[in-house]
């Protein structure tokens, strides 16, 4: 989850900067090689932050650097069944709509997108894999486009009922031992949760303070430059929270992240 938050921050980080890329036309195609179903028609592309650089998730150490962008899926037509997984993944274009390189499949938070209802927007964070840091440098200014790639998979039938069975046959006799490690697992996460909540906190600081400053500058006020600075070194000190902060974010503190996330977002898109 940490690398969700460093994307996140940078991506803020690239909203200030101004840079901004668009969709190719047609925005959404179906991409996965694995998926049954398309729901390629189902979504409406509305928005993609800037790409920006973020820290390797595994190598930082020895330069590895990854690029991440949030985009904003419209649900245009109510999507439902039964599904394993729904993906997303977004191919960074240069202006001529040739793909430059291709973003890590999103399978979690693209789940989102079933089931939910007419006019709902999801954000999705997504990353490229890992690259010395030079290269994506280089790559980084020549991104000019985006196309998005969706795919599902929809449960064949024989193995929806295997799977209802062998679960009514497990429940019984797991029930106790998983109450059990959910209370271990509370009390050993209470610490952790609390410090995720104060990272969200200075997430959100960060990015009411950009809208307020981007609005300032759009009006000429030129103390926005001075307040610039401030927020840049706030953005540090997040960074290095999130460098020390441990375990995972709660269902709940997913949720507030998405809405920072989209809020962020919908700003910087109102700002271009």
């Amino acid at each position: 989850m940490n690398l969700m938050m460093f994307a996140a921050l940078a991506v803020f980080m690239a909203a200030c900067s101004g840079s901004s890329i668009e969709f190719t036309n047609p925005a959404i195609i179906q991409g996965n090689s694995s998926s049954n179903y398309d729901i390629s028609g189902d979504l409406s592309a509305e928005s993609i932050t800037p790409p920006a650089l973020i820290p390797g998730a595994e190598y930082a150490s020895i330069g590895q650097k990854q690029i991440a962008v949030t985009v904003n899926l419209k649900v245009e037509n109510k999507v439902e069944g039964e599904f394993n997984w729904a993906s997303v993944e977004v191919e960074l274009c240069d202006e001529n709509g040739t793909c430059l390189v291709t973003t890590q499949t999103n399978y979690d938070t693209a789940e989102g997108l079933i089931g939910a209802e007419p006019g709902k927007i999801v954000a999705i964070s997504l990353q490229t894999k890992e690259e010395d840091g030079s290269v994506y440098e280089d790559l980084i200014k020549r991104i000019k486009k985006a196309r998005v790639l969706v795919g599902a998979r929809i449960k064949e039938e024989s193995k929806l009922s295997s799977l209802i069975s062998e679960n009514s046959d497990d429940s019984d006799s797991s029930t106790s031992e998983e109450v059990e490690d959910e209370e271990v697992e509370d009390t050993d996460n209470s610490t952790d949760s609390e410090d995720w909540d104060s990272i969200l906190d200075s997430y959100e600081r960060c990015v009411d303070k950009y809208i307020a400053l981007a609005k300032k500058a759009a009006g000429g006020d030129v103390s926005a430059i001075s307040e610039y600075t401030r927020l840049l070194e706030e953005s540090q000190e997040l960074s290095e929270k999130l460098s020390n902060a441990k375990g995972s974010l709660s269902s709940s503190q997913l949720s507030r992240y998405n809405r920072i996330a989209l809020k962020m977002a919908s700003a910087a898109q109102q700002m271009q």
